[in-house]
């Protein structure tokens, strides 16, 4: 919970302001381009109309595989947050017996799981 609850407050506070700005921005140039091109060639759009069908058929292929990497992604975050609590709270036992390489090698292993998810959901985008 605290992992969903803490990426979604983050994105609220940090992306959002910026992606409305984006989106204003291109609104208002695509609307002032379909103006310009219905007013000087208005028969561009009859292709158009394929070109949105093979985009609306792109963007249903991209959103379900970009769902999957992103629900991949978060699954692979969570063992992060519980195994560096219970590292922090084990911490004392950890430095007795001398496991700080076993675990450091298992927090890699998670970490490098993470970060092969996140690239992909990246690389996608």
């Amino acid at each position: 919970i605290l992992n969903r609850f803490t990426k979604d407050i983050a994105a609220v506070d940090e992306h959002l302001p910026w992606n409305f700005f984006d989106f204003l921005n291109c609104l208002s140039e695509v609307i002032g381009t379909i103006l310009l091109v219905s007013w000087l060639n208005p028969s561009s759009f009859i292709p158009a109309v394929f070109v949105i069908i093979g985009l609306l058929f792109i963007r249903y292929r991209f959103a379900r595989c970009s769902r999957d990497l992103k629900r991949l992604d978060s699954t692979s975050r969570s063992p992060i947050y519980s195994y560096l609590t219970s590292t922090i709270h084990g911490l004392k036992v950890i430095r007795s017996y001398r496991a700080e390489n076993i675990c450091l090698s298992q927090f890699s292993s998670l970490i490098d799981d993470n970060t092969r998810a996140n690239y992909l959901f990246m690389t996608t985008n």
